[in-house]
């Protein structure tokens, strides 16, 4: 179990403003926890954190799982900013400001997944999702902690354990959570050189059913992925991407 006192205690020493999280045991969604508390009023910004979801998501209507007690599994809803270009790429780079503490190799896979390389291929430390209210940014972390080989949700995934590295739960949401107090937006040229995947051939699946092969060759300034197929630059701004060769 998350040792609530200890996360508080965190928060406080901080000097931040951020209220301890609302904290459940077991939730099907912190984002549906989030969403619902914004329903009867609850006052920006507020978070909400569990030790395990039972309908997880990621993007793409993905799931999200693990073990009771393994991973971080967070909300932070934010009041929702006025620019919204880019914004799931700049609180990508903010995730990965906090993670580099505990390991400086971690990097962005386009647009916010956080990945590694391990033993020569790219693994998954955690996820992001960005939900939108009509006054919020619902921001979902996910990150792997404490999972063993055999209860990883996918192959491509690894845990902070696995790469032997120890993590404190209540001290890395503590600092994701002051982070984002206050929020100094990350620009778009500091995702650009966060992101592995610009310089890497890509395969990307597209949410219409589409599919195309070719060199990332950047980032727009919307936050569109930016793929050269046979000299044509393709903008996707949605879509399923898969490395196929690192460079």
């Amino acid at each position: 179990m998350l040792d609530v006192a200890r996360l508080d205690a965190a928060l406080q020493t901080a000097g931040s403003t951020w209220e301890m999280p609302v904290y459940s045991r077991v939730t099907t969604s912190t984002q549906d926890d989030a969403r619902h508390l914004l329903t009867i009023g609850k006052r920006l910004p507020y978070s909400v954190v569990t030790d395990e979801q039972t309908a997880g998501r990621g993007r793409l209507t993905r799931t999200w799982s693990a073990p009771a007690g393994s991973a971080v599994l967070l909300t932070l809803a934010l009041p929702k900013p006025a620019d919204l270009a880019g914004l799931p790429l700049a609180v990508g780079v903010t995730v990965l400001r906090v993670l580099h503490t505990w390991c400086p190799s971690l990097h962005l896979k386009w647009p916010n997944d956080i990945v590694v390389m391990h033993h020569g291929n790219l693994r998954k430390l955690g996820g992001l999702i960005v939900e939108l209210e009509d006054e919020a940014a619902l921001v979902g972390i996910g990150l792997n902690v404490d999972m063993h080989d055999d209860e990883l949700p996918i192959e491509q995934a690894i845990s902070f354990r696995q790469l032997d590295i120890g993590v404190d739960r209540e001290a890395l949401i503590a600092a994701l959570m002051l982070s984002f107090d206050p929020w100094l937006r990350p620009t778009i040229a500091e995702y650009r050189d966060a992101c592995s995947t610009i310089g890497n051939t890509v395969a990307v699946h597209l949410t219409n059913g589409d599919a195309l092969q070719g060199l990332a060759v950047g980032v727009s300034d919307a936050g569109a992925l930016l793929v050269d197929v046979d000299g044509v630059v393709h903008e996707v701004a949605t879509g399923d991407v898969q490395q196929v060769r690192a460079t």
